[in-house]
């Protein structure tokens, strides 16, 4: 874990700076799980979420705190300490992103990069 700012040009330097780390373990989920919550910023993303998985599936968006998503099977975006407290995760991603060019990707653009990965666990030690 690095503190903002912080610039480390050697392993000697990295050794020396002694920084805190965390585990992030990611095994996949062999059954098929459906989602029960959408967790995702972009309003495309979700509409396309939710026509694949269905309309009343509940959205969550902004600064999560765990307990959100504690327990639930959610599909989106997360960040590994908030996807570990979910009891499965199905990671959406856009095909080869580039936030300069592609930061409002609609419609049919959307559809054709978009990619939900397989089902996983994530444990963070």
């Amino acid at each position: 874990i690095l503190p903002r700012n912080l610039r480390l040009n050697t392993a000697e330097e990295v050794f020396e700076e002694d920084v805190d780390y965390q585990v992030v373990q990611i095994q996949k989920i062999k059954e098929e799980i459906l989602p029960d919550t959408i967790v995702s910023r972009h309003a495309g993303t979700v509409e396309y979420l939710q026509s694949r998985y269905g309309q009343d599936l509940p959205v969550l968006s902004g600064n999560l705190e765990p307990e959100e998503v504690k327990g639930k099977i959610v599909i989106g975006t997360l960040p590994p300490h908030l996807a570990a407290e979910a009891e499965g995760y199905i990671p959406v991603r856009i095909k080869d992103f580039d936030y300069s060019r592609d930061g409002d990707l609609q419609g049919d653009q959307l559809q054709e990069r978009l990619v939900v990965d397989s089902p996983i666990k994530v444990t963070v030690s």
